[in-house]
């Protein structure tokens, strides 16, 4: 059994011998702790099952274990929420191509609602036949741009926020830059002769299957090659966008009822301690408090809401909408499905 390590404040003496605070001296650089806290819990949770653990005649110490391993992958502590570490190697490694875990519907069952659709059909409508110009860099117009914001606010205010801005550019109108990114990069409109186009691809999808089949690509493309790292000041943490299908799976199994955001930051961090590495040192902020804040942005906000698969509950008076509360939408349920797998009678 591993040694218990003793709880540690930021304020207290570091327990390197510096002499300094432990906030200013070894907190950033105790991923170990973290690691070495987490593997005790989990020997603790093995240690107490064993004892409360009544043996029988019938029951083989085969049976035994493997019931054991089941339960403490489905007790309150268990840091994957009821799957196994192969199981979320194949969500992480292997989300298209592990169809005993995860299925994809493809096309949906439904005509899907979202912020990411409203934006495609905006712009769909905008080229029509004759295109729409764009600008030297390649973006959408200025114009364009205003317009569509003003629509777009009044569909989709939680995406827009309570702060009133000015749009000079694409890039002014954060969702419509990821739109327009996402499009083009998926090969779902093209740039020709300076205006954009909805290439034969996108037409071929829509025409045929509508956005019941254009949305689970868009999905994909948006998990499997879009940078979501993209302007928005975190860094490259790539271990969120890996553990994508990873949120999913934990907003299908809690996303019922309203929870903190803090619930599903908690929940990667303790699945994933080594995505700290990836976190570079700030001075106005530890690693874990930067990772979960890049955690939440990107995983619920921009991708989750963006999609339409959850919906967030900001707190009143929250200008910046960075705390709030999270809930799963019809839709996440339609688009895909977990099979973690049932107990062992």
């Amino acid at each position: 059994m591993l040694e218990k390590l003793p709880k540690v404040g930021r304020n207290t003496s570091c327990l390197c011998g510096s002499g300094k605070k432990y906030g200013k001296c070894c907190m950033d650089k105790d991923v170990e702790t973290q690691l070495k806290r987490i593997m005790n819990e989990d020997l603790q949770n093995i240690h107490q099952e064993i004892h409360e653990k009544e043996f029988s005649i019938p029951h083989r110490p085969k049976s035994f274990w493997e019931w054991l391993g089941w339960r403490l992958r489905r007790s309150p502590g268990d840091v994957y929420h009821g799957l196994s570490r192969k199981q979320v190697r194949n969500l992480v490694d292997f989300p298209f191509a592990s169809p005993d875990l995860v299925r994809f519907m493809d096309p949906l069952s439904v005509s899907p609602q979202a912020p990411v659709v409203t934006l495609f059909e905006m712009m769909r409508c905008a080229m029509a036949e004759k295109g729409l110009r764009g600008t030297a860099k390649g973006n959408l117009p200025r114009n364009f741009c205003r317009e569509s914001f003003e629509k777009y606010l009044d569909q989709w205010p939680n995406r827009v926020g309570p702060l009133r801005i000015t749009i000079n550019k694409e890039e002014d109108f954060w969702d419509l830059h990821i739109a327009r990114i996402l499009a083009v990069g998926g090969g779902w409109m093209e740039l020709r002769s300076g205006k954009f186009f909805l290439s034969c691809k996108g037409m071929d999808v829509l025409d045929d299957l509508g956005w019941a089949g254009l949305y689970p690509l868009l999905l994909h493309d948006f998990i499997h090659d879009f940078d979501w790292s993209c302007m928005d000041g975190y860094g490259d943490i790539a271990s969120v966008q890996s553990c994508a299908v990873f949120t999913l799976y934990l907003l299908c199994t809690y996303g019922d009822t309203w929870r903190s955001k803090r619930f599903y930051e908690d929940c990667f961090l303790k699945a994933f301690p080594k995505a700290l590495l990836e976190v570079r040192p700030l001075q106005y902020m530890s690693k874990e408090a930067h990772l979960k804040q890049c955690y939440s942005w990107r995983s619920l906000a921009r991708f989750g809401e963006f999609f339409c698969l959850v919906e967030r509950q900001i707190e009143q008076d929250c200008l910046l909408q960075d705390r709030y509360d999270v809930r799963k939408l019809p839709l996440l349920d339609e688009v895909v499905r977990f099979h973690a797998g049932e107990p062992l009678p």
